[in-house]
């Protein structure tokens, strides 16, 4: 299958980035979330290869899906991941997601910036 006959196929797209991360293929990886733009693809490199913050623009993927925002907050960047907060609010991962910031002691950052949520 050449490149051209794979990016036809978003789920095999999809299928060969989670390869590539498996097998901590960073370069592969890097080429495909662009691609793919799934968040937790994206959250598991993150996770798995870097082990760190990652690129502005690819932390937008991530900030799309509460779960992937709550894992890589807790997981990765072990702080606050502001950029994924609006989606997280309304989610099942809300509480989690303050429980971990009580941890840390960012909560009342957290619901200065959100005075929406009450807990």
């Amino acid at each position: 299958m050449n490149i051209s006959d794979l990016l036809k196929d978003p789920n095999k797209v999809k299928e060969v980035l989670t390869m590539a991360i498996d097998n901590k293929n960073k370069e592969l990886a890097e080429m495909l979330i662009p691609i793919v733009k799934h968040p937790y693809l994206t959250y598991l490199y993150a996770e798995e290869i870097v082990k760190d913050k990652i690129k502005d623009e690819w932390e937008d993927i991530i900030a799309q899906d509460p779960d992937s925002i709550y894992a890589y907050a807790y997981t990765v960047l072990h702080k606050p991941f502001i950029k994924g907060e609006d989606a997280i609010i309304n989610s099942e991962w809300l509480e989690p997601y303050v429980e971990f910031l009580k941890s840390i002691n960012k909560l009342d950052e957290f619901l200065k910036d959100h005075p929406e949520v009450k807990i």
